[in-house]
């Protein structure tokens, strides 16, 4: 009987804390280890993490001595998880009750190494369901499946929306970058490209809490930079597997380019909060190697789709026409 582990972190989130075990440990789908890791909390989670420990012995509580972000509370979930496929789980969101049901029979029908999922983005006042956009239900190839995500614009790095065959993490010492925002990028293109088979279904199963007081999603962040950090480790990845070929794709420098400027340029200009931070991060992207890399490469490949294409070289050579353009679009979109 397939045993899922679930992993959720923990960090200042006392009052969504029990909505999201809840919906874990009540899950139709019994044969679960739910793993839970104190990441040096500074308010009362510990408390409500032992009182759910008390009950249901499925719970592995494990308190970090020293703060390790996201990235490093998820690592020590895997290090000490059992079970044959691994499941994430943020400590301000919360799942539906059926989610593993389902997850299990995908897995007893395709064996995929990895299966994708929808999610409901919860606003304060409002619901939106995303679903994966896929050309087919089953990729056996992981880097087919990255390319034609990213020419739908549809890549997704969110591991809490994805299920991940154990093996495949251990087996390839996939791990997530430690202290890094953005952790969830390096960690599911890794995954990708190791992955044999990749499967999709288009039911929402995972409940996002967005722009709640406090996430690292609400305003902008002077963290924001880390994106940064994040397009050299995959270069340093891809140029220490010998992957030349992804290297030399202009699929590779759209994806780098458009989730890059995603997170932070194209975010930024919805929005007219903290003009002089947003100013300075942007300035340090234009000025950044690896990013002026892609952005240079996309604006001038043959092989990208016209909006992008046209918005990168804007972007590269003018500023102030590219915010004109691109709120255009937003207007007409």
């Amino acid at each position: 009987m397939c045993k899922i582990s679930v992993i959720i972190p923990v960090y200042n989130v006392e009052n969504y804390l029990t909505q999201c075990l809840d919906s874990v440990i009540s899950q139709t789908y019994n044969n679960l280890e739910i793993i839970i890791v104190n990441d040096k909390s500074p308010d009362n989670s510990q408390q409500i993490i032992d009182k759910y420990a008390a009950k249901d012995s499925r719970i592995k509580s494990v308190i970090h001595k020293q703060n390790k972000g996201l990235g490093g509370a998820r690592n020590t979930g895997i290090s000490i998880a059992t079970g044959d496929y691994i499941a994430f789980v943020d400590s301000d969101d919360y799942i539906k009750p059926d989610t593993y049901e389902i997850l299990v029979n995908e897995i007893k029908k395709n064996n995929s190494d990895i299966i994708n999922f929808g999610r409901i983005d919860k606003y304060p006042d409002t619901e939106k369901i995303w679903v994966p956009t896929y050309s087919k239900q089953i990729y056996t190839s992981g880097w087919e499946d990255v390319k034609d995500a990213t020419l739908k614009n549809k890549f997704n790095p969110i591991c809490c929306t994805s299920i991940y065959n154990r093996n495949l993490i251990i087996n390839n010492h996939i791990l997530f970058p430690e202290k890094l925002l953005f952790e969830d990028f390096f960690f599911s293109f890794q995954t990708n490209l190791f992955a044999n088979k990749i499967s999709y279904i288009d039911n929402p199963l995972y409940y996002w809490r967005k722009e709640r007081e406090g996430s690292i999603t609400y305003t902008v962040n002077s963290r924001d930079i880390e994106v940064c950090k994040s397009l050299q480790l995959i270069e340093e990845f891809l140029q220490k597997h010998n992957k030349v070929e992804i290297l030399s794709s202009p699929e590779y420098h759209l994806l780098m380019y458009s989730w890059s400027a995603g997170t932070t340029i194209y975010k930024y200009l919805k929005t007219k909060n903290n003009k002089n931070k947003k100013q300075e991060i942007i300035q340090y992207l234009l000025n950044n190697e690896y990013f002026t890399k892609h952005l240079k490469i996309v604006a001038k490949s043959s092989n990208i789709p016209l909006g992008m294409k046209v918005s990168a070289f804007l972007l590269n050579t003018n500023f102030f026409i590219f915010k004109i353009f691109y709120k255009l679009f937003l207007l007409i979109r």
